[in-house]
């Protein structure tokens, strides 16, 4: 029979193998956690991808078209929209880019999850004030950086950089978020308690439901 002193020899030498192991696999779980996040953003960035190339997938029966003016009541455009099976709302003749003159068509299209976005706090009514703009590759340098406006004028200047065909779709480099109010976020305002207690967390005055704009079609 072992002694005590050498039995306690081998619990210590035991409980050392313990924390290295247990260091180890500390160190593997911070890797994995790595290598997860990594695989999010390549999901992301294909997600992303894939959501600003679908332009190429633009059809007369799966997209709603309008032309927007400084007065046109925008709710039941987007609530149509939005509470229906077309993939693509497109603004015909949006806005005017220098310096090859061409007119273009600002495509829209239902948001999805874990895709890259800017969201700089635009709104259609910011748009419908903009409409029919012209928009030249510096533009949006002369706009604040927390202009609503910033992401969609650098976007639309990087379309400016080339001549593109008549009847072209391009995608812009990143995809830019537009909030739009349907009728639902018109409803519900107001939140109930029981004492301090919530009961019902209603909406917010102002409340909008996002959309990305993902390129833009010149014109015939």
């Amino acid at each position: 029979m072992e002694r005590k002193d050498e039995l306690q020899a081998r619990v210590s030498q035991i409980d050392d193998k313990i924390k290295e192991l247990e260091a180890e696999i500390e160190s593997l779980a911070i890797e994995r956690r790595e290598c997860e996040h990594e695989i999010k953003k390549v999901e992301s960035a294909e997600k992303t991808a894939e959501l600003l190339n679908s332009i190429f997938e633009i059809t007369k029966e799966n997209t709603q078209f309008h032309r927007l003016h400084h007065n046109t009541k925008t709710t039941p455009i987007i609530d149509q929209f939005a509470n229906s099976d077309k993939r693509f709302l497109v603004f015909t003749r949006a806005f005017c880019l220098l310096p090859a003159y061409r007119r273009v068509s600002l495509v829209i299209t239902k948001s999805g999850s874990g895709i890259n976005y800017e969201y700089s706090g635009l709104v259609l009514t910011d748009l419908k004030k903009n409409v029919e703009s012209w928009v030249s590759e510096s533009s949006y340098s002369r706009l604040p950086e927390n202009s609503r406006l910033f992401p969609l004028y650098r976007e639309l200047g990087t379309v400016c950089k080339k001549v593109h065909a008549k009847g072209e779709r391009v995608p812009f480099e990143r995809v830019c978020l537009i909030g739009g109010q349907t009728y639902s976020n018109q409803t519900g305002f107001g939140s109930e308690y029981c004492g301090s207690d919530l009961v019902y967390a209603g909406r917010e005055y102002g409340e909008t439901t996002k959309f990305s704009m993902i390129g833009v079609i010149v014109d015939n």
